[in-house]
């Protein structure tokens, strides 16, 4: 099994959105984009997306329907994730 290569597919100018959007409007406002940023993965990050649904469907024994939405679910935690450790890390921490 192929290991993370700790690369994410977000690059430099989403990373610089987020980090705007948390330090102008709070994260909550950055939350709400990541709904529409995890949606856009599930298409155009084919193999994340297969491969978590794959885990879904045939080890989990979910539904198809049930599959791609925890899949699309995972993104946006994996998101918040980050978020998260952006915004504490910009000295942000006492907002949680």
């Amino acid at each position: 099994m192929p290991s993370w290569k700790g690369k994410t597919r977000g690059g430099l100018l989403g990373y610089k959105i987020f980090v705007f959007i948390i330090k102008t409007f709070g994260v909550s406002s950055a939350y709400f984009l990541l709904k529409f940023v995890s949606a856009y993965y599930l298409p155009f990050a084919p193999k994340a997306s297969w491969n978590s649904f794959l885990f879904f469907r045939k080890r989990l024994k979910y539904s198809v329907l049930k599959s791609w939405c925890y899949t699309y679910y995972n993104f946006v935690i994996f998101g918040k994730t980050i978020i998260d450790k952006v915004a504490i890390g910009s000295g942000l921490r006492s907002k949680y």
